[in-house]
């Protein structure tokens, strides 16, 4: 019922959508992002009413459609993207159907992305001092808090999970998790830590 209504509202404010239609439909890898985030939200729909839906609640979809277009103003304007989720790699190296969930605190700047990935809140990929940012391959899940930096390569179909730090090449079909956190000290209670 609550999607309903979610997707009622966005049809009324449908005015603001007028350039964003037209993106829609002249570029396929916009298509294909509201398939896959349709499919990752469980929520439906597809096509443009999926994608009025998108844009109008999820900050994060518009800033991987404005990535992929050579937005104007006028869309920023109209539907303003995610201040806090910054993706820096060229759009012809983003493959189809990025999904970002809840970009918060997020940073893309990756040689490449694959296509259907998946990133989650307070990713770093990027660069360390060679400048050379990594290569993420197809259906790559990077999930929240993880860093992924350097020249290096993300297999196909790899995980890397919450909190880990990947410096080093991955090879496809993988899972990357961070050690354990463990108690390093322990303080006699009467004494503070220092």
């Amino acid at each position: 019922m609550r999607i309903k209504v979610k997707i009622l509202l966005a049809i009324v404010l449908s005015f603001r959508y007028i350039p964003h239609i037209l993106s829609y439909y002249l570029n396929k890898n916009i298509r294909e992002d509201v398939r896959f985030w349709s499919k990752c939200y469980s929520v439906g729909y597809s096509g443009l009413v999926g994608m009025m839906y998108f844009l109008t609640y999820y900050k994060e979809f518009r800033n991987v459609m404005y990535k992929r277009l050579r937005v104007s103003l006028l869309h920023k304007i109209l539907l303003p993207p995610l201040s806090s989720l910054y993706i820096t790699t060229s759009r012809d190296k983003i493959g189809k159907a990025l999904f970002i969930q809840h970009g918060f605190a997020t940073i893309i700047s990756a040689e490449s992305i694959g296509e259907y990935c998946w990133i989650n809140q307070q990713v770093t990929i990027g660069y360390t001092k060679k400048s050379v940012s990594p290569m993420i391959g197809n259906n790559v899940r990077i999930h929240a808090g993880a860093l992924v930096l350097g020249q290096i390569r993300i297999g196909d179909n790899s995980v890397i999970a919450a909190g880990a730090t990947v410096v080093d090449d991955v090879p496809p079909n993988s899972l990357v998790c961070s050690p354990k956190a463990k108690v390093v000290k322990v303080n006699d209670p009467h004494n503070t830590f220092s």
